[in-house]
């Protein structure tokens, strides 16, 4: 009962109301946040420990490991290319990790690379531009700058120097695109590199 309202002769109306209550807002695991988002199957694979929100803490702790990979083989099936990705917190030993597959008519192995390095910068890009991240990023200090591992020079290239003007005809431009944008919309300093 949100509301009451009476009539009492001569003074008019008399009213009384309780105080709705405020509903829960309840935070989703970073797996119903991907599904939220996504909902074409491409998070299937996500399997994390816990709720996921330990990703967000190890990244700006500095103990987080983002690790991807890409392959491709022709004599399985032409086209078809994967990517997967790593993510792991150095000290609570908690991890993350997804794979993805898709066809195209020109595939290799540079676009299973990149596909896994998309993957894991989804997934970050989603957690820290969640509502409960902010809290987190105010009181980080500074620019917190990361590092991910990737054995692909171009994803090196294409991540660290996301204005570096593409060729013409720049072989999986799309997911070159995709991963400047991402980059460049997160509020950490991400450095690629393929030093162990």
């Amino acid at each position: 009962r949100y509301c009451m309202a009476c009539r009492i002769e001569p003074y008019g109306y008399n009213s009384a109301a309780a105080q709705p209550s405020t509903p829960i807002t309840q935070t989703p695991t970073v797996k119903e946040l991907l599904l939220s988002m996504d909902s074409d199957g491409r998070w299937d694979s996500f399997k994390c420990s816990g709720d996921g929100w330990w990703i967000r803490d190890a990244l700006l702790d500095g103990t987080l490991v983002m690790v991807s990979d890409g392959s491709y083989m022709a004599s399985r099936h032409i086209g078809a290319c994967s990517g997967a990705f790593v993510l792991k917190c150095t000290r609570t030993k908690q991890k993350a990790t997804c794979a993805w597959a898709e066809v195209q008519k020109v595939s290799d192995n540079y676009r299973g690379e990149l596909l896994g390095a998309i993957g894991f910068l989804s997934v970050i890009h989603a957690i820290l531009s969640h509502p409960s991240s902010k809290p987190s990023l105010v009181a980080a200090e500074g620019l917190k700058r990361v590092k991910a591992w990737t054995d692909c020079n171009g994803v090196i290239t294409h991540g660290n120097d996301t204005k570096r003007n593409l060729k013409q005809g720049q072989a999986h431009a799309d997911l070159i695109y995709a991963i400047r944008n991402i980059v460049n919309d997160l509020p950490v300093c991400l450095l690629y590199t393929s030093d162990a």
